[in-house]
């Protein structure tokens, strides 16, 4: 039999996101007030930590289905950054790209101990492109050797 899989709860920067009691809890762990779509809108993000979320992925699942302007997504992410306490001009927790969407930059710990942070995310994805730079360079240069010794057989 197997067992009902756990919705995570965020934690950021001492707030805490609770998914199944859709519940946003301040650093003193006072509730903090959200309308239905601006908790799913600020869900979405946290899920989706560190990545660029263009604002027609945004509004199809925060607002599934219907049609809806942008307007209504500009409207939650700055009740969004009201309710996180950002102030104009700053990016603590959304980070915005103008045109393209946002990214949520906070770095996010779940109650099941794995932790997303961009940094590390950042590095990870360094290391793989200088691996794979060290890869080409070496079979360019063994492609180079080999023409190089057939021609001169």
């Amino acid at each position: 039999m197997q067992g009902a899989e756990k919705t995570p709860v965020y934690e950021f920067s001492g707030f805490r996101l609770d998914a199944t009691r859709r519940k946003l809890l301040s650093p003193a762990g006072t509730p903090v007030p959200l309308t239905s779509r601006v908790f799913d809108t600020l869900l979405y993000l946290v899920q989706h930590q560190g990545e660029l979320v263009d604002k027609a992925t945004l509004m199809q699942a925060v607002w599934p289905g219907a049609v809806v302007e942008e307007n209504n997504l500009n409207q939650a992410i700055t009740a969004l950054r009201k309710a996180l306490g950002e102030k104009r001009g700053e990016h603590h927790f959304i980070a915005t790209d103008p045109g393209r969407g946002y990214r949520f930059v906070a770095d996010v710990n779940t109650d099941n101990g794995e932790k997303k942070s961009i940094s590390e995310d950042r590095s990870r994805r360094r290391a793989f492109a200088v691996i794979g730079l060290v890869l080409i360079g070496l079979l360019l240069a063994g492609g180079y050797l080999y023409f190089r010794l057939q021609g001169a057989a």
